[in-house]
């Protein structure tokens, strides 16, 4: 992979803002139309749900390489947007950018750092649209630190599989408007084997099957529901390589390199049973 994708992260939150009929992020970038015309298409009725999974340094050249890790989400969604990341492609960034749409320096955040981000934010937008929306992270991860103070629901559990079974727990009590969980056994296991190693390939495919999970329990218990989902990454990844001093850190990111840049974001819906 040689060529970084044309169009940024800072595009999707005003998409998601206007598909879900709220106010765009302040500072937002503008929304990506090609993309609000296709969703639209599928649902022509107002969405009142709203699931995002975003997990961690899915980088779009393991997804060309493994393709069938993704099949769980292909199969659940509909359309696939080819995105980069902005520089440092690190996950306080980028994911600082997908939920406000601005570039780094305008949300504060320019390093690896974790402050609470103030400027506007796709959060803020629903909650001022009365929307009550559920956040999932563990403790040190970046989207349960960067958007505290904000009148919502935080649920932070460090285990992934026990995060995994409270979102279907959130699902089936359906008092969310918005649930959003992060997930994160893939970057974890990337830094520390590097990103081609069986135990992160392993958990590669586990984030497919993760959405896979979630959204099976959405068609399932939202039949009165028209749900935006959307499985969305915040920068991708490249090996390391190991020295006598570094032999337990094998992949990273953060450069300016295709590899760390290019991400795909998947939009899809789930329609209510008439």
């Amino acid at each position: 992979m040689s060529e970084v994708n044309k169009l940024p992260l800072t595009h999707v939150a005003a998409t998601i803002a206007d598909l879900f009929d709220v106010e765009r992020p302040a500072l937002s970038e503008e929304p990506l139309l090609f993309v609000e015309d296709a969703v639209r298409d599928l649902c022509r009725k107002p969405f009142d749900r709203l699931f995002i999974q975003n997990p961690d340094c899915m980088a779009q050249w393991m997804i060309n390489k493994y393709p069938d890790a993704m099949y769980p989400v292909q199969k659940l969604t509909q359309i696939a947007v080819p995105l980069h990341s902005v520089m440092p492609s690190v996950t306080p960034v980028n994911f600082g950018t997908i939920y406000t749409g601005a570039m780094p320096a305008v949300h504060g955040i320019t390093e690896y750092r974790k402050p609470v981000i103030t400027i506007d934010s796709l959060f803020d937008s629903m909650i001022r649209a009365g929307k009550k929306i559920a956040l999932l992270g563990q403790k040190s991860c970046s989207m349960s630190n960067i958007w505290l103070e904000r009148d919502m629901d935080y649920f932070v559990i460090e285990n992934e599989g026990e995060r995994a079974e409270k979102v279907r727990d959130l699902i089936i009590e359906d008092k969310h408007d918005v649930i959003v969980v992060w997930t994160g056994k893939y970057d974890t296991y990337d830094h520390k084997y590097g990103p081609e190693d069986p135990h992160s390939v392993a958990a590669f495919y586990q984030q497919g099957q993760l959405f896979e999970y979630f959204v099976e329990t959405i068609k399932r218990n939202w039949k009165n529901h028209n749900a935006l989902i959307g499985f969305m990454s915040d920068h991708g990844c490249h090996a390391v390589e190991p020295t006598e001093e570094n032999k337990r850190h094998l992949g990273d990111h953060g450069t300016d390199s295709p590899l760390d840049l290019n991400v795909v974001h998947y939009y899809g819906v789930v329609t209510e049973k008439e």
